[in-house]
Parts: C-alpha cells; sequence; structure tokens
C-alpha cells in the first residue's frame, strides 16, 4: 500500500500537495513526530526496533511521519497504538518543542505524562520486538554504549530531560497567575474569527482579542485567542515577529487541539514570524 505524505512548506504549512513516502523535493517537507511517554517515576517509555529496520535492534521513543490528512496529534496517538498497542490521552500531552530538521522534514516532539502498566504493551511485528521503562540515566548510558539511537537523531534530548525535571511548583504557579489575571480582566474580542487584519492579508483562524486593562509589550491590553472548548486558560505563545522588532506572548482560551494546532501554524507563516506554544 502506498503512503501519501501532505507536502509543507518552509514554515510547516500545508501546500495542498502530496507526495509518496521517499526521497522529497528541495523546499518540500513532511510532519514527522517524536512521542515520548514519561510515568510518575520519571521514567519514559521506550521500544526496540526489530531488526529489519534501519537502526536495527537499537531502543528509542516511539514516532513515525504523519500521513495525507492526520495532523501532528492524531499522528502521536496513532504511531503509539499502533507500535505499543497503548491508548494515550490526548489531554496529557503537549508539544514539547517543533524542529525543522534538513532536508526534508518538520519534527514535533510530544511528551505525555502518563502511567502505562507494561505488560498492556503489545507489541508490532516488524516494528518492535521489546519495550520498557527506563530513566534518564540509563537513556543516557544506552546512547553511550550504543543501544540508544543518539543524538544525531535525538538532539533535543539534553533540553528535553530539563524541562521533564523542572519543578512542578514552578509550572503551577505561572499557570495560576495566569487564571488569576484572566479572572480579573475583561475578555474583548475585536478580531472576530474570519476577520481581516487592519494593516496585513491575512485573515482570523479564531476569534482574537485582549484582556482589558492589562499591559504587553506594545503597551496594549495582553493578545488573546478565543476558542469553542470553554472558558480556560490551556496554552500560551511565545511570538517573535521581526518585522515589528518585538517578542510578545498570546493566551489561548477554551482551544481544542485542532484549534491550538491551528493557532501555532498562523503565527509561523513566513519567515518574518515564529512562535513557540506552551501547553498547559
Amino acid at each position: 500500500m502506498i503512503e501519501l505524505w501532505d507536502v509543507l512548506d518552509e514554515n510547516g504549512n500545508k501546500t495542498g500537495r502530496t507526495c509518496e513516502r521517499g526521497p522529497m523535493k528541495p523546499g518540500d517537507y513532511h510532519l514527522v513526530v517524536h512521542v515520548w511517554i514519561q510515568n510518575s517515576k520519571g521514567e519514559f517509555l521506550v521500544s526496540k526496533r526489530t531488526p529489519n529496520k534501519t537502526f536495527p535492534g537499537m531502543w528509542e521513543c516511539t514516532g513515525g511521519s504523519a500521513v495525507t490528512g492526520d495532523g501532528s496529534l492524531a499522528t502521536a496517538l496513532k504511531e503509539t497504538r499502533e507500535e505499543l498497542g497503548i491508548i494515550l490521552d490526548p489531554e496529557k500531552g503537549q508539544v514539547f518543542r517543533r524542529y525543522r530538521r534538513i532536508p526534508n522534514d518538520f519534527v514535533d516532539i510530544w511528551l505525555f505524562r502518563q502511567d502505562v502498566d507494561i505488560s498492556d504493551v503489545v507489541l508490532l511485528p516488524d516494528e518492535t520486538c521489546d519495550a520498557m521503562w527506563a530513566g534518564q540515566q540509563q537513556i543516557n548510558r544506552m546512547i553511550t554504549e550504543g543501544t540508544f539511537i543518539g543524538r544525531d537523531i535525538f538532539f533535543y534530548l539534553d533540553e528535553l530531560f530539563w524541562f521533564c525535571d523542572m519543578p512542578e511548583n514552578y509550572n503551577g504557579g505561572f499557570w495560576a497567575a495566569l487564571d488569576t489575571l484572566a479572572s480579573e480582566s475583561k475578555i474583548v474580542i475585536d478580531r472576530p474569527k474570519g476577520s481581516r487584519h487592519p494593516k496585513y492579508d491575512f485573515t482570523y483562524p479564531l476569534d482574537y482579542g485582549y484582556l482589558e486593562n492589562t499591559a504587553s509589550m506594545d503597551g496594549n491590553g495582553i493578545d488573546l485567542w478565543k476558542g469553542t472548548n470553554g472558558g480556560a486558560i490551556d496554552a500560551v505563545i511565545c511570538t517573535v515577529d521581526l518585522i515589528k522588532k518585538d517578542s510578545e506572548i498570546k493566551i489561548l482560551i477554551g482551544c481544542s487541539e485542532e484549534e491550538k494546532q491551528t493557532v501555532l501554524e498562523w503565527h509561523n507563516h513566513s519567515e518574518k514570524m515564529k512562535g513557540t506554544m506552551i501547553r498547559r
């Protein structure tokens, strides 16, 4: 069966074209996901590749390429289900980082914090032949020994491990403070979904506005995106605008995973605007 990929442009946006799995044209990209599952002990669920695959017999996290029509989250859930037989809870996952990797792919690094019974793992023939929980030190040791795929592929490991070690009280305190700020402010939607930007040629994919009586880097209210999934703050986007030469955060309120991905792509639509998302 032929596997088809959505072709992405240099900013990670879909071009409307597809291609068969394999080498791609210069300037074309496709989406890849790496899925790291961390339990309450701080260990990661890793699997061993079968001898018929590239990197035969080596350990890794779960991952794979997105097929036509599948987004990042759908791919992360599907690859984990197919390769390990594990059903992940979408609410327990977040995109830790997105990287553009030379020559032809964008890599979304997913982190799921979920306890899984190792006895529930179902290995996929010709894909995985073993699975185990491994801590950071064990993974680093296996990389040194040459039994775990190295940092040429998992080049972000040190940053991921640092993020996973971040004290929970720091993380929780940030979101609690943001909740307080939002609860004491009025949400103003001045650019509803489908409206045009007053200066630039693009359309807002979701309701966009600000928190009244707050201050951001540009002196106006803190910007926000309002989704269709309730009123809770569930993420922020940190942006860099090379035209305005500024950096800001945008609050995401009540956004589904699909809406989050839409907003992330919107803030990476050109070389002059870049953004990264931090999920709650």
